[in-house]
Order: structure tokens, then C-alpha cells, then sequence
């Protein structure tokens, strides 16, 4: 039997990249592969599943990922005995006896996810099953050594309100380039940033208000694409070419090609903002003219109308379907709570301009979550992950 017999179509698997002390790959099977570490990463999927569906019986974690009922048995236990499982009630029987159904510890690990947007910025505390306990926002200050003293200061009065707890991390989510590090902003144009060694500063602003732990900065694209092809409801697992892009102040994307988070060499991919669209147009902030960011932002209704706006959007989107080739293509932003009279007109804009091929099968939608909401749940996802991986991986065999 094929593996993917076994899978349900709303069903997306994404697993750690093995090595990485941040970056995630999303991988369209979760059976392993890795003979050498197929405990380990048996363990990682079945963390995954319970990620993804919150509370499960061991039998359902077996049909979803081939893996054996006693090896989840036993792996299941282990993670009982570790802390990051719990056994809960007892499920519906199929004419035995009723199965145990285990789900995530939320208390086991808590992470800190933050959205940094022009004008606010906002923060959520996020446990190991992925529930938010608390969101506060807070303005934007532009310069950005007065940013991350404000920043370590609202994190700080947030956590007051809760009981001691260890921050595993803080991931911090931008509208702009980040290197391949994770640990620095190259450019934030919205804020006029660059260069700024977000990791460093922050990690250090919290350290001297008491708080120790580790802060990493990524693409909000990057962390709405995994947002959604994770926890988001129209990604299946045999989507392996999955476009996100946010349509706000800025246009964001996120990139999944052949099954894997895309981010290229320096960790710049899936820049289509700064296609051109009118060589004699207007300038951008990256120093070209008439590049698609200039005429497609949240904004930009209002200057140029809802025809040409709506032409000018999908002249972009055209682009990317004939350059990409994805499965689906995921809007975010504002304009989803209009999304009924926009994608009407984008649809039949791409219908008649994209190949032929491409177009066959495509898949437009909006966002899985509220309009904005994305990037903040992504920052949680990394975290997550990050903190899963290395504590799976670093335990002895």
C-alpha cells in the first residue's frame, strides 16, 4: 500500500530540518526516511500529528503515519514519561476497549512570538500545544534601539501577570529581509532598518530585565507560508508548491516549492514585490521603477481605484503562477474581508493571462486565520519547533 493511502486530503506533514539550529522543513510525507534516526524523527512525527489535531488516540497517530501501533505506543510512553504528552479521557470504543487519548502538555514549554508591524506591534505567549495564553500590542517605535527596550519591556510587564515560567525562545517576525542566520534584519523598509542585530540586542535588552533567553528574527512571509501549510486548513499533503502572500503595507510572500520551505541562497526568495510592472513607473524603495510592491500594497486602492488596482494585483499573481507553478496561492491582509468581490475579477484576470498548464488545478484562496494573523502564529510554529527538534534529538539513545 502506498503511504499516501493512508492519509486523509486535509492532512499536511511538516518535520524539522535535522542540523538546523532554526530553519524548518516542511516535508510532504511524515513516514521518516532516516534510518539512523528514525526513532528519533518516529518521535518528532508523532509530536507533529499531535501538533496538528490536538488530542488523538495512539491508534489514529499509527493510520496517519505509518508507523507501527507498538512503536507509537512505545514512543508515546516515552513522551509521557518526558513531560510532553499527557493522557486525557478515554475516547469512543470501536468495540473494545476505549482508547487513550493523549495530547501535547501546554506546560511543558512556552515561547514567546512577536509581529513587528510599521505602525504596532503586537506579542503572544504561545505554550507547547500552541495556544495562545495572551496577546498585547504595542506602538512601533522607528528607531530601532528604542524598539527593542520597548519591546523587552512589554514582554516583561506581559509575563507579570503569569507565574515564573522559562521562555524558550522569542521569534520575532518582520516585513523585511533577514539573513540566512536568522539573527539579523538587512533591510526593513517600512521602519528604515538595516543591518540591525535584532538577535543580540534583544536577547540582551531581556537579559537585563531578568529574563534569559534566546531571540531569533525571520520573514513574515516565510512564517505565514508555514503557518499555514502546518495548521492551516486548505494545504493537503500533496500540495507541494504552496505560494503565501500578505497584502499590507507591504507585499510579503512565503515559498514552499517540492515540499520545502523556499528562502534561496541568502535567504531572500520570493521577493515578486519587486518585479517590474511599469518600466517607466514609480520609483521604489529598492531604487528600481514601477515595481509591483509600488501599485499593489493595502494602500493602494484608494490611489489608483478599484479597476486598476484590482488589473494590477493580478498582473503580479499572473506572474508568480507562471513563474512558480504552485499548487494553491494563499492571500493574506485586509483584503480578504472583501475577498468575494475581489476574487471574482483576479480569478478571470488570471484565467485568461496565465499558461494554460499552470492554471489547470491552481488553487486561489484567503488566509486559514484572521486577516493579519498569520506571521504571529508562524512565530509560534518556529519556536515549537525549534524547542521539539533539539530536545528529541539531543536525548541519548
Amino acid at each position: 500500500m502506498q503511504n499516501e493511502e493512508l492519509y486523509d486530503k486535509d492532512k499536511l506533514h511538516v518535520l524539522p530540518q535535522l542540523g538546523s539550529e532554526t530553519s524548518l522543513e516542511v516535508d510532504l510525507s511524515i513516514t521518516p526516511t532516516i534510518p539512523e534516526n528514525l526513532s528519533k524523527l518516529n518521535t518528532l512525527a508523532i509530536l507533529k500529528v499531535l501538533m496538528k489535531y490536538h488530542s488523538i488516540s495512539r491508534a489514529k497517530i499509527s493510520n496517519i503515519t505509518n508507523i507501527s501501533k507498538a512503536t507509537v505506543t512505545r514512543l508515546s510512553k516515552d513522551l509521557v514519561t518526558n513531560g510532553f504528552v499527557i493522557e486525557t479521557e478515554k475516547g469512543k470504543s470501536q468495540g473494545g476497549r476505549k482508547p487513550q487519548i493523549i495530547e501535547l502538555n501546554p506546560d511543558k514549554a512556552f515561547f514567546i512570538g512577536v509581529d513587528v508591524g510599521s505602525e504596532s506591534s503586537r506579542i503572544s505567549l504561545f505554550d507547547l500545544s500552541m495556544k495562545s495564553r495572551t496577546t498585547s500590542e504595542f506602538s512601533t517605535d522607528n528607531n530601532p534601539d528604542s524598539f527593542v527596550k520597548s519591546l523587552a519591556r512589554e514582554i516583561n510587564s506581559m509575563l507579570f501577570h503569569f507565574k515564573p515560567i522559562k521562555i524558550e525562545s522569542v521569534v520575532v517576525s518582520v516585513p523585511g529581509i533577514v539573513n540566512h542566520d536568522l539573527t539579523q534584519i538587512r533591510w526593513l523598509p517600512e521602519l528604515g532598518w538595516k543591518e540591525v542585530d535584532l538577535s543580540r540586542r534583544l536577547t540582551t535588552e531581556l537579559l537585563i530585565t531578568g529574563l534569559k533567553t534566546h531571540a531569533i528574527v525571520e520573514n513574515s512571509g516565510n512564517l505565514a507560508v508555514i503557518a499555514e501549510s502546518m495548521m492551516g486548513k486548505y494545504v493537503n499533503f500533496d500540495d507541494k508548491n504552496v505560494v503565501f502572500l500578505m497584502i499590507a503595507k507591504s507585499l510579503e510572500m512565503g515559498l514552499i516549492l517540492n515540499g520545502k520551505l523556499y528562502t534561496g541562497r541568502t535567504n531572500t526568495a520570493g521577493e515578486f514585490g519587486h518585479t517590474m510592472i511599469s518600466r517607466d513607473g514609480r520609483e521604489c524603495d529598492c531604487g528600481r521603477k514601477g515595481c509591483w510592491a509600488t501599485y499593489s500594497t493595502a494602500q493602494e486602492e484608494k490611489v489608483n481605484g478599484y479597476l486598476d488596482y484590482t488589473e494590477i494585483l493580478s498582473e503580479g499573481i499572473v506572474n508568480i503562477v507562471n513563474a512558480v507553478d504552485p499548487d494553491l496561492i494563499i492571500i493574506g491582509g485586509n483584503i480578504v474581508k472583501r475577498w468575494n468581490e475581489f476574487y471574482p475579477k483576479i480569478w478571470a484576470h488570471v484565467e485568461k493571462y496565465a499558461l494554460p498548464y499552470d492554471i489547470k488545478g491552481l488553487q486561489l484562496v484567503p488566509t486559514s486565520f484572521a486577516p493579519l494573523d498569520a506571521p504571529l502564529i508562524g512565530t509560534g510554529l518556529l519556536g515549537f519547533w525549534n524547542f521539539v527538534t533539539h530536545s528529541i534529538l539531543s536525548i541519548k539513545d
